[in-house]
């Protein structure tokens, strides 16, 4: 993944994605364990 000519903003965005996954898989994570515990 060589991005060298990726504007500014792009790594940010890129950072606020990620932690969106990670919040959303957290929240299906806490479902799962709510649902069977």
């Amino acid at each position: 993944m060589t991005s060298n000519n990726t504007p500014p903003g792009a790594a940010g965005l890129g950072i606020w994605g990620l932690l969106g996954i990670w919040i959303a898989f957290g929240a299906l994570f806490g479902v799962l364990v709510g649902g069977f515990f």
